[in-house]
C-alpha cells in the first residue's frame, strides 16, 4: 500500500494555453473576440509549491483564465470598435504586456511560471463589421446632404435625408 504523497504526479515543464475573451466595445457595444495564447515554463524549484497550492493542477482555470478575462476586458472597455481597428497593434501589445506582468506577479502561483510568452489576436464577428459599415454609410450620406444644402439644414434638406434614410434602411437586412 502506497501513502498518498508517494504517488508520482507527472507535470509538464512547458505549458501552453489558449483562451477566448468576448468583449464589447465602448459606446457602440459591438462584439470583439480576443484570442489569447500563452506559453510558459515551470520553474523546477517552484513546482512543489505550485502543486501544494493546486493539487488538482487546476491553476489554469482557477488563476490564469480569470486574470486573462479581467485584464483583457479592462483594456478593451475604453475603445470603440473602430478604435480597436485603428490601434490594433498597440492594443494587442498592451494586452500582452499587462498579461505577462499580472501573471508573473500573481502570488498564488508561487513564482512557478517563467519565460511567459503571450500572443493576442483580435477578431471581429461579421455582425460587428456590418454595423460599422452601415454607420459609415449613414455618416457619408449625411455629409452629402449637408454639402448639397450648402451647410444649411432646411426643411427640404431634412426631407431629402429622411427619404435617403428610409431607402437605406430598406436595403439593409
Amino acid at each position: 500500500m502506497r501513502l498518498p504523497w508517494t504517488t508520482p504526479v507527472q507535470i509538464s515543464a512547458t505549458e501552453e494555453h489558449e483562451y477566448t475573451v468576448l468583449c464589447f466595445s465602448k459606446e457602440d457595444l459591438l462584439q470583439i473576440d480576443i484570442y489569447i495564447k500563452l506559453r510558459w515554463q515551470l520553474h523546477p524549484q517552484k513546482i512543489d509549491d505550485l502543486y501544494r497550492g493546486y493539487p488538482e493542477l487546476n491553476y489554469k482555470s482557477e488563476v490564469i483564465e480569470p486574470i486573462i478575462e479581467e485584464t483583457v476586458v479592462l483594456i478593451v472597455k475604453d475603445f470603440t470598435l473602430v478604435e480597436t481597428i485603428e490601434f490594433r497593434d498597440a492594443l494587442m501589445l498592451s494586452m500582452e504586456n499587462a498579461l505577462i506582468q499580472t501573471i508573473e506577479s500573481e502570488p498564488s502561483l508561487e513564482g512557478a511560471i517563467t519565460e511567459l510568452a503571450v500572443d493576442a489576436n483580435i477578431e471581429y464577428p461579421a455582425k460587428s463589421i456590418d454595423a460599422v459599415r452601415d454607420s459609415a454609410a449613414m455618416e457619408q450620406a449625411m455629409e452629402m446632404i449637408l454639402e448639397a444644402g450648402g451647410g444649411n439644414l432646411t426643411i427640404s434638406t431634412v426631407l431629402q435625408f429622411m427619404l435617403l434614410l428610409q431607402a437605406f434602411t430598406q436595403q439593409t437586412p
